[in-house]
């Protein structure tokens, strides 16, 4: 398992130089916010139109425009690494999936069949019910529930962890394509502006425009490396958790079993309506009764004994294998 855990990670282990991405933010910041220089024309720079923003410096329109269509070109750029990214997580997600079915299969029961075998199990016992107090030779089961109630609790807690886990997981994924999506309406509102540069003369409103775009890379880039750093060392921790979470619940499984407590036979038991328990007082009951309709003598004393001895060999076995995981 912890193999599969590293190879996961190498599946998502690409990671941003954080000093070299602020640094190039710094230069295209610089670069971004440079005024165009003073252009020297020959012919009349500003032209006086009908409408209030066709009025300007047409020349300097035109600067604005050739920049704004270089950090439009820069937002696409972008936006596809966003979209790469966005099929990294889901093929991590996949292989994460794998793993932790894989892993499932081999508790052979699902998750909530075994959370209502625990929590049947656990309703057999009262708080009160003491290991010590019990009638061990007629209540072997209910004392093995009683030795083994921590492991049970705990499993059940696991279970609870791990489902929460995987949501949280789910969860991820879900900030994956919320990113995403910002992400394309930030790409979407700068074409909109970038076409209104290419319709107007005013040049003073490109300039605004620009810078409008210019914005929007940048939340852009924002987001890329929220999703290549930030959410990305979350998602790979939620990763490692989940698969060791189900490493202790199959460990807790056998430690059970070893205990005397197998969880599937009890799981088909419960649902075949003769669990345990039931099935330990229906014998308990029906002894009295057999009791009674035998007559005093040689051959019901020697059933007697018989009957002792077969509670006896039901009860040794699981005392023995309590003994030796203690």
């Amino acid at each position: 398992m912890r193999l599969q855990i590293l190879s996961l990670c190498l599946l998502f282990s690409c990671r941003l130089c954080s000093n070299d991405f602020a640094s190039n933010d710094v230069i295209e910041e610089q670069l971004e916010n440079q005024e165009p220089p003073q252009v020297d024309v020959v012919m009349p720079n500003t032209l006086n139109t009908m409408g209030e923003d066709d009025s300007g410096n047409w020349v300097l329109k035109r600067v604005w425009w050739e920049k704004a269509e270089a950090a439009f070109g820069k937002i696409m750029a972008l936006n596809l690494q966003i979209s790469q990214q966005q099929m990294e997580y889901f093929g991590v997600r996949n292989e994460i999936d794998k793993t932790l079915d894989a892993g499932k299969r081999e508790l052979i029961l699902k998750l909530e069949d075994l959370e209502q075998v625990i929590n049947y199990l656990l309703g057999l016992v009262n708080h009160d019910d003491n290991l010590a107090d019990l009638d061990i030779a007629n209540h072997s089961f209910k004392g093995s529930v009683l030795e083994n109630k921590t492991n049970l609790l705990k499993l059940k807690d696991d279970i609870l962890q791990l489902n929460k886990l995987d949501g949280e997981l789910d969860g991820a994924i879900i900030k994956v394509i919320d990113q995403v999506q910002k992400c394309n309406d930030y790409e979407a509102l700068a074409w909109e502006d970038f076409k209104k540069i290419g319709r107007i003369l005013n040049d003073e409103l490109a300039k605004n425009l620009y810078y409008q775009v210019v914005n929007y890379r940048k939340n852009i880039k924002i987001n890329l490396h929220y999703l290549k750093a930030d959410l990305r060392t979350s998602f790979e921790a939620l990763m490692v958790r989940a698969v060791n979470k189900l490493d202790e619940i199959k460990k807790t499984v056998s430690q059970l079993r070893d205990g005397g407590i197998d969880l599937v036979y009890e799981s088909k038991m419960m649902h075949e309506g003769g669990a345990s328990l039931k099935k330990e007082s229906t014998d308990q009951e029906s002894v009295p009764v057999k009791k009674q309709s035998k007559k005093t003598g040689l051959i019901g004393g020697i059933l007697n004994v018989f009957k002792m001895l077969g509670n006896l060999i039901l009860w040794l076995p699981r005392k023995l294998l309590s003994l030796l995981r203690g």
